[in-house]
């Protein structure tokens, strides 16, 4: 099958060919018009002409004037591509395939704007379907052709003339009852025809419908049958003929009655047949071209039509039936006259746009029956063109009376100039164009008769058509400001309009806005973005609460439901609010609050910031609420709890109640690192509480580790302390000093508890060595109250982070966004509230517990230096683990872990700001541990140095867990607090050290190499003094060898590596040997040839390693110190607190003294009565000091008047020393 888009080019090509014009005074090709399609090409005008003879004949008729008188491009489709019908139905519906049965493909712009002697009125049903489908698309009926369609039976001129002279009118139905006449005397038998006629399988014979119908309306059942599918159809005879009841017994006697196409009107032919009682045998030709032989060489009666010229010749007459009965044929009754067929001219939709003009001339075509009958015959000699172009040169007067007006514009145009600028009145009209949209055709009438001009449509209309004859009110929500407006303009975002035909909209009230653009009604005002409505009133949305526009408050509870296109409230992850109160007050959470509806809380949580367990249920260390054990299983489980708490105070007594001693043990390294863990798990308990996304693994280590801090509530505390958060806080805050009470009633209860509660201890005394007594109350196991006050001591100075962190946690408020404020670790009990006043006074005392035993820690390292060495051991807690010189460093440890607390307190609701201030505490206290090793063992110095810095890194990542303008904030500020104390600090450090060297080059001031040294450097004549009094010591010491020995064993790690650096540099660098003499000149080459100093130190340290190596010695002194609450006094003076600080003012003083000092004590040597080899006298201070003055005598027994000429400073010094 041939599409019309596959000859597109041809008609292109046909188009713009040039063939002889028909008339002299043609508009010429090259000065035609084009249309324009939808995407603004050329477009030709398409007629479209089908492949009967009035079809043809009027179409190229009508191609003519187009082109030639009007002057448009047209082309003419194929008479080939249209063989129906249904087929100019839907061409000028504008389907590209419209002789496509199956996909017509009707969503284009159409080809085919015109279409002549057009039968589409005559198929209402499809006509009907097609205007319901593509209304749109719908053809214009331009109105009559002028002649009307005429169907029905016609018989020749020669049968009719034939009957005429026999005195019979053939022309009248009656004439063929054959119970009067026997007309089929005038006609030819079925037998003369043959087999040139279809099957009756192969037409609408065999159509169930149509049988039916006639046997409903004729009763002949002898006219029907049933098929193999059980349906009416024709009873055919020979298969190809169909015998009317009148002739059925013979069919010789039948006459041939010929229809065509699939069988034309055979309903009507055989109702009429049976009806009337015509003797007929119906047969479909098996072509059309068969049906005209049939017709032209045979007398037969045959079905046909008006205007036709195929059988014009034969001059037929038609067969009259009664009138037509327009409720009959509607019911399926068809003997009656067929009606007349409108046959029109019809033009697509677009054409009144693209053309107007030529719908106009169109619209007038007329022609009457006679004169289309006439042409028709006169184109069977020649072509439809000529007879066309014949017919407009001899009827010009009557075609030219067809142009319109150019200023007669139809509706939906308006009068132009020659500028095509629209005109308000004909006057210099020139033409007509189409209305643009935002205007409309409006009509106007002057002396020439009526017209159309285009005027803009007013403010608060518009028109979105072309060609439209009104313009449209804006609808509600939409307005124009000005005239001629195409679209009406849809209200703002945050304003509506509830009227018709407006020039504004309305603004919505205040904190009000619109979802959407377009608001209709005052209604479509909702809340804007962060607010929420509640009876009426938009209310601001606190934060943690996303409240998108539209929001309200059944919204958030979930009451209500979502349109489309709206987001509902929530709250975001992190925070909560009352469902049953303000809704939309949020409270910050610390976690189990999931977000989404206001009242739900995860694992198990209630209350308004999700922090409280249900009654009969306690917060497990892994965070979810679990279900309290039943009462006897809890009283056996608390007691199980309870019972090592005196065994474990009773060793922690002996522990804690050894001597002090410089020197490190094994035990030391294990102990020292344990509690380093200790307090580092204390502080993460601190820090972890500030809220931040801190890692799942943090979060999980401090829920294990929060018995560390004497919080019993991960234990099921809740299950034992009822009545609330108050009461569980109280029983928290009571246990620092319930342990304190429990130290200090063991005192005087030790003698028969030993026994009752500390058997382990008793069995190791009497496998001890160091006890004889076999009974229980040993007086070595007895407890004093220095111990005692030691082993409080220790307790505090353990708990004291978690001591000074529960004091002042009732002080730690942080505000929610609803204004209100809750305590952090306690969010369920809001600040300044009866019930915080409570937690508030609980928390002050126990802050006064921790206060009063800083201030008794920091008047102990003052004071303890001048204690005894039994005092001095109820104190040891504060200085055992560190160096001698640094004893007071555990006053700063104190202070480090209260400062730790301090941030909560100060900014509470500023996390970001509390984990900066956490990381410039805890960075400036690494810097000091760093400068000063404060530790006995270099190795837990390096594990606590680096344990501090894994925990400001920590920090950094609770800091980079912030979300929100807090954390920018902070780091914002900090960032430049830092980059201003950077450029400030080496500022100030260059110019003064800058100011220093100068001062140092010149020799102007001492200060200056004070300065560069961070303190002053020791005087060579000053060290000359104490080693010279060195010198003489050990020469006394030779005969307390063993004392001397074991006093050196106690040294700790640094003492040591400071002693054994000292004696190499004295070898090494100064030049005194291993046996104690200088160096003569004769070594002086010696040691100079040895290199630089850094080769000396380089063989120094590794003498020094040798000789440590080789010197370790571990202290198993083990229990055996237990009876010796302190050492000597000699050792305390060495070794104890307060010598580090007596050794400084002594070397200060020594550089104060005066220069004739030196040498006044340099030429009294031989008369101190040391002797040429330097030795003190027997009898010297065994404990390596200088002789002390007593009575005018010195303690070795040497005489004072051999140092009377020795200044009173000296004596000053070497009794100080």
């Amino acid at each position: 099958m041939v599409k019309p888009w596959n000859v597109w080019w041809l008609f292109i090509w046909i188009a713009t060919s040039e063939p002889a014009p028909c008339l002299p005074d043609a508009v010429k090709a090259e000065e035609r018009r084009w249309l324009k399609d939808n995407a603004g090409r050329d477009l030709p005008l398409g007629l479209l002409t089908c492949d009967w003879a009035s079809s043809m004949l009027f179409t190229s008729l009508t191609d003519i004037l187009i082109q030639e008188v009007l002057g448009y491009h047209a082309f003419i489709s194929p008479a080939s591509l249209c063989g129906s019908t249904p087929h100019q139905l839907y061409a000028s519906f504008g389907c590209t395939e419209f002789n496509h049965e199956e996909a017509r493909d009707c969503e284009n712009e159409t080809r085919i704007h015109v279409t002549m002697d057009s039968w589409i009125t005559g198929y209402p049903t499809e006509l009907d379907t097609m205007k319901s489908k593509y209304p749109h698309l719908a053809p214009s009926d331009l109105g009559s052709m002028g002649y009307d369609g005429h169907e029905s039976v016609f018989l020749q001129m020669r049968s009719r003339a034939a009957a005429a002279q026999q005195g019979l009118a053939l022309a009248y139905y009656e004439s063929y009852n054959t119970s009067h006449h026997d007309p089929k005397e005038y006609f030819c038998s079925i037998s003369d025809i043959g087999a040139s006629l279809k099957q009756c399988n192969q037409t609408d014979l065999f159509k169930t419908e149509f049988m039916e119908n006639y046997l409903n309306w004729t009763g002949d059942n002898e006219g029907v049958t049933f098929d193999e599918t059980n349906s009416y159809v024709a009873r055919c005879y020979n298969g190809s003929w169909w015998l009317a009841p009148s002739c059925r017994w013979d069919p010789l006697t039948c006459i041939p009655m010929i229809t065509a196409g699939t069988g034309w009107r055979v309903q009507a032919l055989m109702q009429w047949s049976t009806a009337y009682g015509i003797p007929s045998a119906i047969g479909v030709g098996l072509e059309n071209s068969d049906w005209v032989s049939i017709v032209q060489d045979l007398s037969v009666m045959f079905y046909w039509w008006l205007p036709d010229a195929t059988f014009a010749h034969l001059q037929p007459s038609k067969v009259i039936f009664p009138d037509f009965n327009a409720r009959e044929w509607a019911q399926g009754n068809q003997k009656t006259m067929m009606n007349k067929a409108y046959i029109g001219k019809t033009v697509s939709s677009n054409l009144r746009v693209k053309a107007p003009i030529v719908e106009q001339f169109v619209s007038q075509i007329n022609f009457d029956m006679e004169e289309t009958q006439a042409m028709l015959l006169a184109a069977r000699s020649t072509n439809y063109s000529e007879v066309a172009c014949e017919w407009v040169r001899a009827n010009r007067p009557r075609w030219h009376a067809w142009r319109p007006d150019a200023s007669n514009c139809l509706a939906g145009f308006g009068v132009v100039d020659t500028a095509q600028r629209f005109l308000t009145e004909r006057r210099n009209a020139t033409s007509c164009e189409v209305c643009q949209p935002g205007s409309f055709s409006e009509a106007f009438f002057d002396e020439k008769g009526a017209t159309y001009r285009c005027v803009p449509c007013a403010a608060g209309s518009h028109q979105t058509r072309s060609a439209a004859s009104a313009c449209d009110l804006c609808p509600a929500g939409t307005y124009t400001k000005s005239a001629g407006e195409e679209k009406c303009t849809s209200c703002e975002v945050g304003r509506y309009q509830s009227g018709e035909g407006k020039t504004i909209c309305m603004e919505c009230s205040d904190r009000r806005t619109t979802l959407f653009q377009a608001g209709a009604s005052l209604e479509a005002c909702v809340c804007q973005k962060d607010f929420i409505e509640q009876n009426g009133t938009c209310n601001s949305c606190g934060l943690g609460l996303q409240c998108p526009k539209g929001s309200t408050v059944e919204l958030l509870l979930g009451t209500a439901n979502v349109t489309e296109g709206q987001d509902a409230p929530s709250l975001q992850s992190g925070f909560q609010s009352d469902p049953h109160g303000v809704p939309y007050k949020t409270f910050r959470c610390r976690e189990f609050c999931p977000g989404g509806t206001p009242g739900v809380c995860s694992a198990g949580r209630m209350g308004p910031t999700c922090s409280e367990c249900p009654v009969g249920t306690f917060a497990s260390y892994s965070g979810p609420c679990l279900q309290c054990p039943e009462e006897s299983i809890w009283g056996l489980w608390l007691t199980l709890l309870l019972l090592p708490i005196l065994p474990v105070t009773a060793i922690s007594y002996y522990v804690v109640a050894q001597p002090y001693i410089p020197r490190s043990s094994p035990t030391y390294v294990v102990s020292s690192i344990l509690g380093e863990a200790i307090n580092q798990l204390q502080e993460l308990l601190v820090v972890s509480a500030v809220p931040s996304a801190w890692p799942p693994v943090v979060m999980e280590t401090a829920a294990v580790f929060e018995i560390l801090s004497l919080n019993l509530e991960v234990v099921g505390l809740g299950c034992f302390v009822t009545g609330g958060t108050v009461r569980r806080f109280l029983a928290h805050t009571m246990i620092f000093p319930a342990v304190l009470l429990l130290a200090m009633i063991r005192r005087p209860c030790s003698r028969w508890l030993v026994c009752l509660t500390n058997p382990l201890v008793v069995v190791l005394s009497v496998l001890s060595r160091f006890f004889k007594e076999k009974t229980c109350f040993s007086q070595r196991l007895r407890w004093t109250w220095f111990g005692t006050l030691a082993l409080m001591g220790t307790f505090c100075q353990t708990t004291f982070p978690t001591m000074a962190n529960v004091g002042l946690s009732p002080l730690m408020c942080y505000a929610h966004p609803s204004g209100e404020e809750s305590v952090l670790k306690y969010s369920n009990i809001f600040c300044w509230t009866e019930s915080h006043a409570v937690m508030l006074a609980m928390g002050f005392s126990l802050l006064l517990i921790a206060l009063a035993f800083l201030v008794l820690c920091l008047w102990a390292a003052w004071s303890a230096p001048g204690w005894s060495p039994q005092a001095q051991a109820a104190a040891k807690f504060l200085f055992a683990d560190f160096r001698p010189e640094h004893w007071w460093y555990g006053t700063l440890l104190l202070f480090r872990e209260l400062l730790l607390s301090m941030p909560s307190v100060l900014v509470p609701s500023s996390p970001a700001l509390q984990l900066a201030l956490l990381q410039a505490w805890l960075l400036l206290f690494l810097v000091l541990q760093s400068y000063v090793r404060p530790k006995k063992l270099p190795v837990v110095n390096l594990i606590s140095a680096v344990t501090n810095c894994i925990f400001v890194m920590l920090l950094a990542v609770g800091l980079g867990g912030i979300q929100g303008s807090d954390q920018d904030q902070v780091l914002e500020t900090a960032g430049a607090i830092i980059c201003i104390l950077l450029f400030t600090i080496f500022s100030i450090i260059l110019i003064l050290f800058a100011f220093v060297a100068l001062l140092w080059q010149l020799n102007v001031s001492s200060t200056a190499e004070h300065w560069s040294n961070l303190g002053p450097v020791p005087r060579a004549k000053t060290m000359y003094f104490l080693l010279r009094n060195l010198a003489r010591s050990m020469e006394v010491a030779k005969v307390h060898k063993e004392f001397l020995l074991e006093r050196m064993e106690e040294l700790g790690t640094y003492d040591a590596r400071m002693v054994l650096t000292s004696l190499l540099i004295l070898q090494c660098e100064i030049g005194i040997d291993s046996l104690g003499t200088a160096g003569s000149a004769a070594a002086a080459p010696r040691y100079a040839a040895s290199g630089s100093s850094l080769g000396i130190r380089g063989s120094q340290a590794s003498m020094a390693s040798a000789i440590s190596a080789a010197s370790v010695k571990t202290d198993t002194s083990g229990l055996g110190h237990r009876g010796r609450i302190a050492t000597p006094s000699a050792v305390a003076l060495r070794a104890g607190l307060g010598s580090r600080a007596r050794m400084s003012r002594i070397a200060s003083a020594l550089q104060r003294s005066n220069q004739t000092l030196f040498d006044q004590d340099d030429s009294s040597d031989s008369a101190d009565g040391s002797g040429s080899d330097g030795r003190s006298p027997p009898g010297g201070s065994p404990r390596g000091g200088s002789p002390r003055v007593s009575s005018g005598r010195f303690e070795d027994g040497s005489d004072t008047n051999s140092n009377e000429r020795k200044a009173s400073s000296v004596v000053q010094i070497r009794i100080a020393v």
